[in-house]
């Protein structure tokens, strides 16, 4: 729609443009009231965000349009002129206080404060403007004219009021969310409207007697167009919307260099102005120069501590999580290079993955800000808390009742959208001198807490070292197949199925599966090669089942799974819990549950080679 209007204000423009008559001015005026009738229907149609701005920028070419009717309808009736202009000229420095506002509200409307950078950004671009404008345009008319000072004040006020603006909309250039068309729009409307006022100013002495200009008649319908086109643009909504944004883009290489040429405007005017008069060259031009000079000095420092406090906030997001603002695995690292007394404690919540399997990732998310609240709450201040990821913490301290403050605090109920969460958590204690590499051996006893029935602190022993290798070589030996089952006879046509990784024994065969994470799995393959045999050699089989499994929510369906996919009767297998659990579930279907055995593979007995 903007485009539309764009092209018919170029096709109408020469009408309003070809005299100074009747016609003209009709066309003049109509064209300024479809500019008003235009930003009011953008206005209504995008709903920007920053409404009450726009809606003074309306108002300011409301008042203007107002003030052109009545001057003319002056002329086209030939009316006399009223004894006094005040009434039309406060019409005008209504519209002007009235776009000054709304274009100071553009420029803070976001961040809901206003930007030091842009404000004296604006100000350099405004006085390296005004430089030139002066020189070239007010200077040499004062002289032509014979103004006296009472005259340069009346005839200036509109021009200086013009710069406000210009000031104003390069605010709104420098904060605006994007460089979009309708903000270069915005901005390209005020500098007509500037051009178009100090063109009139200067045509004759006498402002009463100033006729039809057709240079100043056509700055002034390009204002009323491209801010009537700017508002039509979908992109005004989010005009001055992203401060961040613009705060990111203040020290970008292009703006300095607008900057360093807008500096050299004073010399190069006082170069070139040949004719310049006393006060123009030994007091405006050298004025408005050091007023540019200063805030060039002032715009230097904010942008030396813009770059600083860049540089401090990329520093604090390396080594700090994201998520609940405490230290990351970076700051531990560091901090254990840097602190050799005190311990070491790796935490894990224990059922945190319940919670973000049920109740999604957001209720996991709002749970670890809730413990890390809890942590900074028992970790004495001057201590290392840090986040490594997921639900694993890490704290350095020498305060040796901090691991029970931790369990104490972390096993109180979560209260979360009206329902409560239950999660505690597991930890691994190490003193850090008696370590050379603290975050493996902290692990090793994490896992031994883990192994151990969680919501427990265990300390570091060397040798949970050998547990740690005797595990790696499990995971090698169960990828390879090397484990093998045996059957133990227990009475005629039932055999009981065992594990056997030789040359280990029954014990390091548990610890290394428990530290390994691996008696789920292997307890599965076990199941899966016991019904195998069973099914092939017509015997009934037992086999053990770990704690670890009966807490498995899918170790219903994986057992009826594995029956029916070796084609064995349900009686044909005993399962033997290890502990206690309930299989009732199993037993309504025909599966039988034996007495409590041994997991472990009974040594001197005859194999079947897996």
């Amino acid at each position: 729609m903007w485009r539309v209007y764009l092209a018919a204000a170029v096709v109408v423009s020469p009408v309003a443009l070809l005299n100074a008559g009747p016609p003209a001015r009709l066309a003049n005026l109509a064209l300024q009231a479809s500019a008003v009738a235009a930003t009011a229907a953008g206005i209504r149609r995008n709903r920007p965000e920053a409404r009450r701005a726009w809606l003074l920028l309306f108002g300011a070419l409301a008042l203007v349009f107002t003030g052109n009717i009545a001057w003319g309808a002056q002329s086209m009736l030939h009316l006399p002129a009223p004894a006094s202009p005040v009434l039309l000229d406060w019409t005008f420095y209504l519209a002007f206080l009235s776009g000054t506002a709304g274009l100071f509200l553009l420029a803070r409307h976001g961040n809901g404060r206003t930007p030091w950078e842009s404000l004296i950004d604006a100000g350099i671009v405004t006085i390296g403007v005004a430089i030139p404008v002066w020189s070239f345009l007010v200077e040499p008319r004062v002289a032509e004219y014979g103004l006296g000072p009472g005259e340069l004040a009346t005839r200036l006020v509109f021009p200086v009021c013009d710069l406000v603006i210009v000031a104003m909309t390069t605010r709104v250039w420098f904060t605006a969310g994007t460089r979009s068309p309708a903000a270069a729009m915005l901005t390209l409307a005020q500098f007509c409207l500037l051009a178009a006022d100090i063109r009139f100013w200067s045509q004759t002495r006498d402002m009463a007697d100033a006729g039809f200009d057709r240079p100043a008649a056509a700055a002034w319908l390009a204002w009323f167009a491209l801010c009537a086109a700017a508002t039509l643009h979908p992109a005004m909504r989010g005009i001055g919307g992203d401060a961040e944004k613009a705060r990111r883009r203040s020290g970008t290489a292009g703006r300095f260099v607008l900057l360093l040429l807008l500096s050299l405007v004073g010399p190069a005017v006082l170069a070139l102005e040949s004719g310049a008069s006393a006060i123009g060259r030994h007091v405006v031009v050298p004025g408005f120069a050091a007023a540019l000079a200063v805030l060039l000095v002032v715009r230097m420092q904010l942008s030396n501590r813009l770059a600083q406090r860049r540089a401090d906030e990329l520093a604090y997001r390396a080594t700090h999580d994201p998520l609940t603002g405490l230290g990351n695995r970076a700051l531990l690292a560091d901090r254990l290079r840097d602190t050799p007394d005190g311990e070491l404690l790796l935490l894990d919540l224990d059922g945190f993955k319940q919670v973000n399997d049920t109740y999604g990732h957001p209720a996991g998310d709002r749970l670890l800000v809730t413990v890390a609240e809890r942590l900074r709450a028992v970790v004495p201040p001057g201590d290392v808390l840090v986040r490594l990821g997921g639900d694993e913490f890490a704290v350095i301290t020498e305060d040796q009742a901090v691991p029970a403050r931790i369990l104490a605090s972390l096993r109180e109920p979560y209260v979360q959208d009206g329902r409560e969460l239950s999660v505690t958590t597991s930890i691994g204690r190490l003193p850090l001198r008696a370590s050379a590499d603290p975050l493996r051996d902290a692990d090793l006893a994490l896992y031994a807490a883990k192994a151990a029935g969680r919501n427990q602190v265990v300390q570091f022993e060397p040798g949970m070292r050998d547990a740690n290798r005797n595990s790696d070589a499990l995971r090698l030996a169960f990828a390879a197949g090397e484990l093998l089952v045996r059957y133990e006879p227990i009475e005629p046509g039932l055999f009981a199925a065992r594990i056997s990784w030789p040359p280990h024994d029954s014990l390091a065969l548990l610890a290394a599966a428990e530290s390994a994470g691996l008696v789920v799995p292997i307890g599965a393959w076990l199941l899966d090669r016991a019904c195998a045999d069973a099914a092939a050699g017509g015997f009934t089989v037992a086999v053990p089942v770990s704690v670890l499994q009966q807490r498995d929510p899918q170790l219903f369906g994986t057992v009826l799974a594995t029956l029916r996919r070796h084609a064995l009767p349900p009686a044909s297998l005993t399962l033997v819990p290890q502990g206690t659990g309930a299989l009732d579930r199993l037993r309504a279907e025909g599966v039988g549950v034996g007495l409590a055995t041994t997991w472990h593979p009974a040594r001197n007995e005859a194999s079947n080679a897996g």
